[in-house]
C-alpha cells in the first residue's frame, strides 16, 4: 500500500519531495513534533519558494489526492545542498508547540503584601 503525500508551504502544494521524516517526541510535561523534508531543486526552480516562518502542512493518505492532515508547523530552517541539476533543499519544520516552549513568563514577586492586594 502506497502512502500519497502533499507538502503545503504557505498554501502552495509540493509533490516532488524525495524524503519526508516526521519525528514525534513526548516528555513528562509536553510533546512536540518536527518534520524534515528534502525537495529537489533542479537548476534552482525552488530557490524563492520558501521563507522561514511560513506555515507548513503535511497531508498523507492511501487515496489520491491525500486529504488527512497529519502535521502543521512553522518553517524554521532552509538548507541548500549541491549545485545545478543536483541541487536539493532541506526544510526543517517545528510544530506550534515549539513557540510555546520558547515563551517565558516573568514572575511577579510579592513580599510583605496582604493577599487582598494581590487578588
Amino acid at each position: 500500500m502506497t502512502i500519497q503525500t502533499i507538502l503545503k508551504v504557505a498554501g502552495v502544494e509540493f509533490r516532488d519531495q524525495t524524503k519526508i521524516q516526521l519525528v514525534k517526541s513526548i516528555g513528562d510535561n509536553n510533546s512536540s513534533c518536527r518534520l524534515n523534508a528534502q525537495i529537489p531543486n533542479t537548476n534552482g526552480r525552488h530557490n524563492n519558494d520558501f521563507t522561514e516562518g511560513d506555515q507548513v502542512q503535511l497531508l498523507a493518505d492511501t487515496s489520491e489526492p491525500p486529504t488527512t492532515l497529519i502535521f502543521t508547523g512553522i518553517l524554521t530552517q532552509i538548507t541548500h545542498r549541491g549545485k545545478g541539476a543536483n541541487d536539493e533543499i532541506t526544510l526543517m519544520v517545528r510544530d506550534y508547540t515549539s513557540l510555546l516552549q520558547r515563551t517565558s513568563i516573568t514572575p511577579e514577586v510579592y513580599t510583605n503584601t496582604e493577599i487582598s492586594v494581590i487578588v
